[in-house]
């Protein structure tokens, strides 16, 4: 009951024995035309989605290194933990990031980036958390994306622990820029990153020309024309992420949003049971992840973590400054109803001791 990286099923682990084959052979393009099918159709997007060889973190540099440049001014809505980090990775590349700091336990309000974007001029991209999983808070990202085009701000999107647990729709909701990850609700393990560029995106990409080396974005548009990557990927990882794409095809991606939102529910009613609430209003929770103010129990988030622990579930502590005030439990991957009832029990258990 993590919140990411998730239970990865049997299948996919097995996936990943088979692997040893040239990265430029014809099993491996037809491996990457069946990835590329299957992730166009996770985004809703008609626009080739990259898989890099590096964590989401990687994918949130290559968009920033390949669309930005250092004159330009990006938006950065910091709603927790993660989002800050979004801040400092576009800061280190000196491009000039605005920090619109809203309060953690709040969500996004819209009319708050509306007011900065009005108050700060010429703002090139706003850059977000789809899903914010030191809090659990959920952007209302086409909304937030319609704001963004009144505006004629690209909108990047850190969706790394929504795809596949969240409504997402690339193309319809004219994102600018996504980046997701392979650990989350696809149930694969960690280090590849999903990017996709809308063709905005891309016009700016190639008006700037080649950025960097290794996450030079044109070199992975050249080379997915030959159906491969530009460099060595990590073979293990495509055969285990087209497994997972395979099982999600089989659920029904739109089940398994559906499963995702009733785990959620379940879990947040069951919380509210204990007298337990989640960090941020109702309204701004998202499915696939919950974290839990413990301020009214009278113990820490790592002796409640350690003890659920020693009763079969894992979940995890608050990060940053919310170390010890919330616990975070996810319900993303292959979670289920049972998972749920399970973890609340044991909650129930550490909680009433």
């Amino acid at each position: 009951m993590l919140p990411g990286p998730t239970s990865v099923p049997e299948s996919v682990m097995r996936s990943m024995l088979d692997s040893g084959i040239y990265h430029r052979s014809d099993e491996f393009h037809e491996i990457f035309d069946e990835i590329q099918v299957n992730l166009r159709g996770l985004l809703k997007t008609k626009r080739s989605v990259y898989v890099l060889t590096s964590s989401g973190t990687g994918g949130i540099e290559a968009i920033v290194t390949n669309i930005l440049k250092p004159t330009d001014k990006a938006l950065v809505v910091v709603n927790g933990y993660f989002s800050e980090g979004l801040a400092d990775l576009i800061e280190a590349f000196g491009i000039h990031a605005i920090r619109l700091d809203l309060k953690w336990n709040a969500g996004i309000v819209l009319d708050l980036v509306e007011q900065a974007l009005k108050r700060e001029k010429q703002i090139r991209a706003v850059a977000v958390a789809y899903v914010e999983t030191s809090t659990g808070s959920r952007a209302d990202l086409e909304e937030l994306a319609d704001l963004c085009a009144r505006f004629d701000a690209f909108l990047v999107v850190d969706g790394e622990s929504a795809i596949a647990g969240e409504d997402l729709c690339f193309d319809d909701w004219n994102v600018g820029a996504c980046v997701g990850g392979t650990q989350k609700c696809l149930c694969s393990p960690p280090g590849l990153s999903l990017v996709a560029i809308s063709e905005e995106g891309w016009d700016a990409i190639t008006s700037k020309g080649h950025s960097g080396f290794y996450f030079d974005l044109q070199r992975y548009s050249e080379c997915s024309e030959r159906h491969e990557t530009p460099f060595t990927p990590a073979l293990p990882l495509f055969f285990a992420l087209r497994e997972s794409l395979r099982l999600i095809g089989k659920e029904g991606l739109e089940a398994r949003i559906k499963r995702h939102r009733e785990c959620a529910h379940l879990l947040r009613d069951g919380l509210a049971g204990m007298n337990l609430k989640p960090y941020v209003p109702l309204d701004y929770c998202s499915n696939v992840c919950t974290a839990v103010d413990i301020s009214g129990t009278r113990t820490s988030a790592s002796q409640i973590v350690k003890k659920v622990l020693s009763c079969g579930v894992s979940i995890a502590a608050g990060l940053g400054p919310l170390k010890e005030q919330v616990i975070r439990i996810g319900t993303m991957g292959t979670v289920t109803t049972e998972d749920v009832s399970f973890t609340l029990a044991a909650l129930r258990k550490v909680i009433e001791e």
